[in-house]
């Protein structure tokens, strides 16, 4: 039976699971393009027309992580607390410490010395996520939540802790998915601690 030929669409999607599959195994230093072909049962040819290298393929995938991650951690209302919403945010992030895009974005940084341009685009979705810490913290200073402080001074303490955790989890690969979460979500609360206005809250 001759096989269905594939949209655009369809071969990109097909082409980005295969190549998040391979990440996984290989890590995004040592996956090749050639290794991807052979997992997609794809030609060079067929993944070159959609995407222009390894490099282009890893930077769909970090798009397509970061919107996830921001639909996860946006409200679903507003009966969402800032201080609840900063431990939505540090769960979800907890879990994605087991996300092979978001535990490489270090090591794919680190190719992009003479593309500045990629670089820039990489600096530019990591700022979302860390506008959704930005935009929870100002909330709550505003709301009368946390204390009055400099939003930008707090923010990024809060988002220097958080860093600080993932990267103490990805070091500990032998930890669980649940080990890296409470991790995560104690370190929230300890600094909320010292910003709540209501310490009972």
């Amino acid at each position: 039976m001759k096989r269905r030929r594939l949209s655009a669409q369809e071969a990109k999607e097909m082409i980005l699971l295969h190549a998040h599959k391979l990440f996984v195994q290989k890590g995004y230093d040592k996956a090749t393009m050639d290794d991807l072909c052979v997992m997609a049962n794809m030609s060079k040819g067929n993944i070159y027309h959609h995407f222009k290298n390894k490099k282009m393929i890893y930077l769909q995938l970090l798009k397509n992580y970061v919107d996830n991650y921001l639909i996860k951690v946006t409200p679903k209302s507003d009966v969402t607390s800032p201080p609840e919403n900063l431990i939505m945010i540090a769960e979800q992030l907890g879990k994605d410490c087991k996300n092979p895009i978001f535990n490489s974005i270090g090591e794919f940084a680190k190719t992009l010395e003479n593309d500045l341009e990629t670089l820039e685009e990489v600096n530019q979705l990591i700022n979302k996520t860390h506008n959704s810490v930005r935009d929870t913290v100002e909330k709550g200073i505003k709301e009368g939540y946390f204390i009055k402080q400099d939003n930008l001074d707090l923010s990024l303490t809060v988002i220097s802790m958080l860093a600080g955790v993932s990267q103490y989890c990805l070091s500990m690969p032998q930890l669980s998915e649940k080990d890296y979460i409470q991790s995560h979500i104690n370190a929230i609360k300890l600094l909320m601690s010292g910003i709540l206005v209501d310490k009972d809250y």
